[in-house]
């Protein structure tokens, strides 16, 4: 797993993000990025594989907030960039994404490959009638969004099937994580979603995906405070951190007994 990174090319930026320009730098470089800051490690992974950029000359700021746009640019440019049919306009349901803007290829296909959480295109479960038309793409992406999304990409694009069926018990229970107790989450997810009318899939799945696969393969771990924080905001030094651990995974994909 994590091959496909080899093909990443440019980087994604905060301020220069809007015009999908940046600066080449390594992490060792970043006035922002101390050595012993806890992401140093994956920021200078990232920045060496071409994932991550600077936002400035020897800046990443690693505290300015991971946006959709940021994100399905990211994961597009780790799959090769492929070349995709049709404009945003045309072919998804979202109306705020210009013709020609940096992201618009990486929306393009993530709607096409199915990439999107539910909550990104609909406004309910059902997926009946509620489609959004917005795709807000400087919304700071959360860490469920995050997760749902990289989870979709595995699956589909390194034919992941991990799963460890030993953390199976504890979903929806909240006794690893308090905040992943079914009802806890479900609040949490309409809180931070209040438009859109989440179902029992929606909180058990995302619960699946944090405890069968990202936990117990180290993808993501609990806030110091013992929470998971599902609907917390994702930082650049955050995304750098995940996507990093994600990449150097050993394994194939094969579930876990």
């Amino acid at each position: 797993m994590g091959q496909i990174g080899t093909r990443l090319t440019g980087g994604i930026l905060t301020a220069a993000l809007l015009m999908g320009l940046g600066v080449g730098a390594s992490a060792a470089s970043f006035a922002d990025v101390a050595q012993d800051h806890w992401a140093a490690a994956g920021i200078q992974r990232m920045t060496e594989r071409g994932l991550f950029r600077g936002t400035g000359a020897e800046i990443f700021s690693p505290q300015a907030p991971m946006s959709r746009a940021m994100l399905v640019s990211v994961l597009y440019r780790y799959a090769g960039s492929p070349a995709v049919t049709g404009s945003a306009a045309a072919v998804t349901p979202f109306q705020d994404v210009p013709a020609g803007s940096w992201y618009e290829d990486a929306v393009v296909w993530a709607c096409q490959e199915d990439l999107m959480p539910e909550w990104f295109l609909y406004r309910n479960e059902e997926e009946s009638g509620a489609e959004r038309t917005r795709f807000e793409p400087e919304r700071p992406m959360l860490r469920m969004d995050l997760l749902e999304m990289l989870h979709s990409f595995s699956v589909e694009f390194e034919g992941d099937t991990y799963f460890d069926r030993s953390y199976f018990q504890y979903v929806g229970t909240g006794t690893l994580f308090p905040d992943l107790e079914e009802d806890a989450l479900h609040q949490a997810i309409a809180a931070a979603y209040p438009d859109y009318q989440a179902g029992e899939n929606d909180s058990l799945g995302i619960d699946d995906i944090v405890l069968c696969w990202a936990y117990p393969q180290g993808i993501l771990a609990g806030r110091g405070d013992g929470r998971m924080d599902l609907t917390g905001t994702v930082s650049r030094a955050e995304a750098a951190a995940i996507l990093d651990r994600y990449d150097r995974l050993p394994h194939s994909g094969e579930s876990e007994e």
